[in-house]
Protein backbone atom coordinates (compact mmCIF):
# COMPACT_ATOMS: atom_id res chain seq x y z
CA UNK A 1 0.00 0.00 0.00
CA UNK A 2 2.69 2.50 0.97
CA UNK A 3 4.44 2.09 -2.38
CA UNK A 4 1.64 1.64 -4.93
CA UNK A 5 -1.91 1.14 -3.71
CA UNK A 6 -2.12 4.52 -1.96
CA UNK A 7 -2.20 6.09 -5.43
CA UNK A 8 -5.75 4.80 -5.89
CA UNK A 9 -6.81 6.86 -2.87
CA UNK A 10 -5.09 9.89 -4.39
CA UNK A 11 -6.87 9.44 -7.72
CA UNK A 12 -10.19 9.06 -5.91
CA UNK A 13 -9.65 12.28 -3.94
CA UNK A 14 -8.57 14.27 -7.00
CA UNK A 15 -11.51 12.95 -9.01
CA UNK A 16 -13.99 14.14 -6.40
CA UNK A 17 -12.33 17.53 -6.20
CA UNK A 18 -12.82 17.96 -9.93
CA UNK A 19 -16.35 16.56 -9.89
CA UNK A 20 -17.35 19.00 -7.14
CA UNK A 21 -16.07 21.88 -9.25
CA UNK A 22 -18.13 20.68 -12.22
CA UNK A 23 -21.28 20.83 -10.09
CA UNK A 24 -20.67 24.52 -9.46
CA UNK A 25 -20.73 25.28 -13.21
CA UNK A 26 -23.28 22.83 -14.66
CA UNK A 27 -23.18 22.19 -18.39
CA UNK A 28 -26.34 20.39 -19.59
CA UNK A 29 -24.65 18.40 -22.36
CA UNK A 30 -22.12 16.89 -19.96
CA UNK A 31 -23.83 17.04 -16.58
CA UNK A 32 -25.49 13.60 -16.74
CA UNK A 33 -22.36 12.04 -18.21
CA UNK A 34 -20.25 13.32 -15.31
CA UNK A 35 -22.74 11.86 -12.84
CA UNK A 36 -22.74 8.49 -14.61
CA UNK A 37 -18.95 8.44 -14.51
CA UNK A 38 -19.06 9.28 -10.82
CA UNK A 39 -21.31 6.28 -10.13
CA UNK A 40 -18.81 4.12 -11.98
CA UNK A 41 -15.93 5.58 -9.94
CA UNK A 42 -17.81 4.95 -6.69
CA UNK A 43 -18.48 1.37 -7.67
CA UNK A 44 -14.84 0.70 -8.55
CA UNK A 45 -13.51 2.37 -5.43
CA UNK A 46 -15.91 1.13 -2.76
CA UNK A 47 -16.98 -2.24 -4.10
CA UNK A 48 -13.74 -3.35 -5.74
CA UNK A 49 -10.69 -1.48 -4.44
CA UNK A 50 -11.59 -1.14 -0.77
CA UNK A 51 -13.01 -4.65 -0.63
CA UNK A 52 -9.99 -6.29 -2.22
CA UNK A 53 -7.57 -4.15 -0.22
CA UNK A 54 -9.28 -5.14 3.03
CA UNK A 55 -9.31 -8.82 2.11
CA UNK A 56 -5.65 -8.84 1.12
CA UNK A 57 -4.64 -7.00 4.28
CA UNK A 58 -6.61 -9.43 6.45
CA UNK A 59 -4.94 -12.39 4.75
CA UNK A 60 -1.44 -10.93 5.15
CA UNK A 61 -1.73 -10.01 8.84
CA UNK A 62 -3.93 -12.83 10.13
CA UNK A 63 -1.09 -15.06 11.35
CA UNK A 64 0.78 -12.27 13.15
CA UNK A 65 -2.38 -10.97 14.79
CA UNK A 66 -3.26 -14.43 16.01
CA UNK A 67 0.23 -15.04 17.44
CA UNK A 68 1.28 -11.64 18.71
CA UNK A 69 -1.69 -9.27 18.58
CA UNK A 70 0.16 -6.95 16.20
CA UNK A 71 1.96 -7.13 12.85
CA UNK A 72 5.66 -7.94 12.98
CA UNK A 73 8.19 -5.77 11.12
CA UNK A 74 5.93 -2.70 10.95
CA UNK A 75 6.66 0.07 13.51
CA UNK A 76 3.91 0.59 16.08
CA UNK A 77 2.16 3.87 16.75
CA UNK A 78 2.58 3.28 20.48
CA UNK A 79 6.38 3.52 20.03
CA UNK A 80 6.26 6.91 18.27
CA UNK A 81 7.45 9.11 21.13
CA UNK A 82 10.15 6.70 22.19
CA UNK A 83 11.52 6.18 18.67
CA UNK A 84 10.99 9.60 17.05
CA UNK A 85 11.00 12.21 19.82
CA UNK A 86 12.79 11.11 22.98
CA UNK A 87 16.54 11.61 23.21
CA UNK A 88 16.95 14.07 20.33
CA UNK A 89 19.67 16.68 20.70
CA UNK A 90 17.74 19.29 18.70
CA UNK A 91 14.24 20.68 19.12
CA UNK A 92 11.53 18.44 17.69
CA UNK A 93 8.22 19.82 16.44
CA UNK A 94 5.49 17.21 16.04
CA UNK A 95 2.36 18.23 14.11
CA UNK A 96 -0.48 15.76 14.53
CA UNK A 97 -3.12 16.20 11.84
CA UNK A 98 -6.20 14.23 12.80
CA UNK A 99 -7.80 12.10 10.04
CA UNK A 100 -5.09 12.92 7.49
CA UNK A 101 -4.61 9.83 5.34
CA UNK A 102 -1.32 8.40 4.13
CA UNK A 103 -1.92 9.47 0.54
CA UNK A 104 -2.50 13.10 1.60
CA UNK A 105 0.77 12.95 3.54
CA UNK A 106 2.55 11.81 0.37
CA UNK A 107 1.14 14.80 -1.52
CA UNK A 108 2.26 17.09 1.30
CA UNK A 109 5.74 15.58 1.24
CA UNK A 110 6.05 16.06 -2.52
CA UNK A 111 5.10 19.72 -2.22
CA UNK A 112 7.49 20.31 0.68
CA UNK A 113 10.35 18.78 -1.29
CA UNK A 114 9.55 20.92 -4.33
CA UNK A 115 8.75 24.21 -2.59
CA UNK A 116 10.99 24.15 0.50
CA UNK A 117 13.80 21.97 -0.85
CA UNK A 118 13.53 20.08 2.41
CA UNK A 119 14.53 16.53 3.16
CA UNK A 120 11.25 14.68 3.65
CA UNK A 121 10.77 11.02 4.48
CA UNK A 122 7.35 9.40 4.41
CA UNK A 123 7.07 6.42 6.72
CA UNK A 124 4.19 4.40 8.12
CA UNK A 125 3.28 2.61 11.31
CA UNK A 126 0.47 0.38 12.49
CA UNK A 127 -2.10 2.23 14.51
CA UNK A 128 -3.41 1.27 17.90
CA UNK A 129 -6.78 -0.49 17.95
CA UNK A 130 -9.47 0.75 17.78
CA UNK A 131 -8.40 3.32 15.21
CA UNK A 132 -10.28 6.31 16.60
CA UNK A 133 -8.97 9.69 17.69
CA UNK A 134 -8.82 9.31 21.47
CA UNK A 135 -6.80 6.09 21.27
CA UNK A 136 -4.46 7.33 18.55
CA UNK A 137 -3.77 10.63 20.34
CA UNK A 138 -2.90 8.75 23.52
CA UNK A 139 -0.58 6.38 21.64
CA UNK A 140 1.50 9.29 20.32
CA UNK A 141 2.17 10.67 23.80
CA UNK A 142 5.01 9.46 26.05
CA UNK A 143 3.95 6.49 28.15
CA UNK A 144 4.91 3.14 29.58
CA UNK A 145 1.36 1.81 29.73
CA UNK A 146 -1.96 2.76 28.16
CA UNK A 147 -5.21 1.93 29.89
CA UNK A 148 -8.93 2.57 29.47
CA UNK A 149 -11.38 3.70 32.13
CA UNK A 150 -15.14 3.85 31.69
CA UNK A 151 -16.38 6.81 33.71
CA UNK A 152 -19.73 8.65 33.60
CA UNK A 153 -20.69 6.81 30.38
CA UNK A 154 -17.46 8.04 28.75
CA UNK A 155 -14.32 6.15 27.76
CA UNK A 156 -11.16 7.79 29.12
CA UNK A 157 -7.84 6.66 27.64
CA UNK A 158 -4.96 7.07 30.08
CA UNK A 159 -1.18 7.18 29.73
CA UNK A 160 0.42 5.86 32.91
CA UNK A 161 -2.88 6.50 34.75
CA UNK A 162 -3.13 10.11 33.51
CA UNK A 163 -5.98 11.22 31.18
CA UNK A 164 -4.94 12.02 27.61
CA UNK A 165 -7.83 14.22 26.50
CA UNK A 166 -6.87 17.55 24.91
CA UNK A 167 -6.60 19.49 28.17
CA UNK A 168 -4.22 16.96 29.74
CA UNK A 169 -1.73 16.39 26.91
CA UNK A 170 0.58 19.24 27.88
CA UNK A 171 0.96 17.73 31.33
CA UNK A 172 1.62 14.25 29.96
CA UNK A 173 4.36 15.64 27.72
CA UNK A 174 5.94 17.60 30.58
CA UNK A 175 6.10 14.47 32.75
CA UNK A 176 8.45 12.94 30.16
CA UNK A 177 10.34 16.17 29.43
CA UNK A 178 9.65 19.37 31.38
CA UNK A 179 10.76 21.43 28.36
CA UNK A 180 7.68 20.40 26.35
CA UNK A 181 4.48 22.10 25.25
CA UNK A 182 1.23 21.06 23.57
CA UNK A 183 -0.53 23.62 21.35
CA UNK A 184 -3.41 23.94 18.92
CA UNK A 185 -2.54 25.02 15.38
CA UNK A 186 -5.42 27.51 15.36
CA UNK A 187 -4.04 29.24 18.44
CA UNK A 188 -0.64 29.72 16.81
CA UNK A 189 -2.12 31.70 13.93
CA UNK A 190 -3.13 34.60 16.17
CA UNK A 191 0.20 34.90 18.00
CA UNK A 192 2.79 37.55 17.24
CA UNK A 193 6.35 36.67 16.26
CA UNK A 194 7.52 37.59 19.76
CA UNK A 195 4.92 35.31 21.32
CA UNK A 196 5.95 32.45 19.05
CA UNK A 197 9.62 32.96 19.86
CA UNK A 198 8.75 33.02 23.57
CA UNK A 199 6.98 29.67 23.25
CA UNK A 200 10.07 28.17 21.66
CA UNK A 201 12.42 29.50 24.31
CA UNK A 202 13.79 26.68 26.48
CA UNK A 203 11.51 24.18 24.74
CA UNK A 204 12.78 20.85 23.41
CA UNK A 205 9.52 19.24 22.29
CA UNK A 206 6.54 21.00 20.68
CA UNK A 207 3.35 19.07 19.91
CA UNK A 208 0.93 20.92 17.61
CA UNK A 209 -2.59 19.54 17.09
CA UNK A 210 -4.22 20.21 13.72
CA UNK A 211 -7.85 19.26 13.11
CA UNK A 212 -8.88 20.65 9.71
CA UNK A 213 -9.95 17.34 8.12
CA UNK A 214 -11.41 15.81 11.27
CA UNK A 215 -13.48 18.92 12.00
CA UNK A 216 -14.95 18.85 8.51
CA UNK A 217 -15.78 15.17 8.86
CA UNK A 218 -18.00 16.00 11.81
CA UNK A 219 -19.77 18.93 10.14
CA UNK A 220 -19.90 18.50 6.35
CA UNK A 221 -18.63 15.31 4.75
CA UNK A 222 -19.16 16.81 1.30
CA UNK A 223 -16.28 19.17 2.12
CA UNK A 224 -13.81 16.48 3.12
CA UNK A 225 -11.81 16.57 -0.11
CA UNK A 226 -11.41 20.38 -0.22
CA UNK A 227 -10.48 20.13 3.48
CA UNK A 228 -7.58 17.87 2.48
CA UNK A 229 -6.30 20.63 0.19
CA UNK A 230 -6.70 23.17 3.00
CA UNK A 231 -4.88 20.85 5.39
CA UNK A 232 -1.90 20.55 3.04
CA UNK A 233 -1.62 24.36 2.84
CA UNK A 234 -1.92 24.73 6.60
CA UNK A 235 0.66 22.04 7.30
CA UNK A 236 3.12 23.71 4.94
CA UNK A 237 2.48 26.90 6.89
CA UNK A 238 3.15 25.00 10.12
CA UNK A 239 6.51 23.89 8.73
CA UNK A 240 7.30 27.55 8.10
CA UNK A 241 6.35 28.45 11.69
CA UNK A 242 8.47 25.61 13.05
CA UNK A 243 11.52 26.67 11.07
CA UNK A 244 11.23 30.46 11.28
CA UNK A 245 9.96 30.91 14.83
CA UNK A 246 10.78 27.71 16.68
CA UNK A 247 14.21 27.29 15.02
CA UNK A 248 13.37 23.64 14.47
CA UNK A 249 15.48 21.43 12.28
CA UNK A 250 13.24 18.37 12.62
Amino acid sequence: YSEEYYKMDTYYRLYHLSFAKSLMVPYPLLDDLFKKVTKKVEGLYKNWFLGELGNNWSDVVAEDLEKYGYVMEIPKQTDFYKSKVAGNDNRVVVTISDALRYEVAVTLAEQLKREKRAKVDVKNCQSIFPTVTKYGMAALLPHHDLSVEYKNNTIVVKADDKPTDAGYRDGVLKRANAASVALQYKSLLTKTSNELSEIAKNTDVVYVYHDRIDDMGHTDEMRIFPACEDAISELKNMVGIAVNYFNATR
